[in-house]
């Protein structure tokens, strides 16, 4: 029985090595990678690296649509004490923070706080 073989010229070889699925899949690859380096940032208090999926601003209007419908549903506590106790803590952290802003010269930051003391 004769053996029979097939040649193929240079450029089939290549056709055959890649095909045009694969090469779709390796070209969107490629765009979603770079889609993705372009959208890393860093977070200007710590200097991490980050992934905005979504914007800081649509975040922030989210949290505090959200944060209002949470407060109108909620409970208000009755007791006196830990409920100053809480606004008390609630002031510390926001001194301590801003503080902390202002001695690393991130002063422009503290305007994106809202403080809210109130219980």
């Amino acid at each position: 029985m004769a053996k029979n073989y097939h040649f193929r010229k240079r450029n089939d070889t290549f056709a055959a090595l890649i095909n045009y699925d694969t090469m779709k899949k390796v070209i969107t690859l490629f765009f979603a990678t770079l889609l993705l380096l372009s959208s890393c940032s860093s977070v200007p208090l710590t200097g991490r690296k980050q992934v905005l999926l979504v914007s800081d601003s649509e975040v922030l209007s989210s949290s505090l649509t959200q944060y209002d419908s949470y407060i109108k549903s909620a409970t208000k506590s009755t007791n006196q004490a830990e409920t100053a106790m809480v606004v008390r803590v609630g002031k510390r952290i926001a001194a301590a923070t801003e503080a902390y802003l202002k001695q690393n010269g991130l002063e422009s930051e503290i305007q994106n706080f809202s403080w809210f003391h109130q219980m």
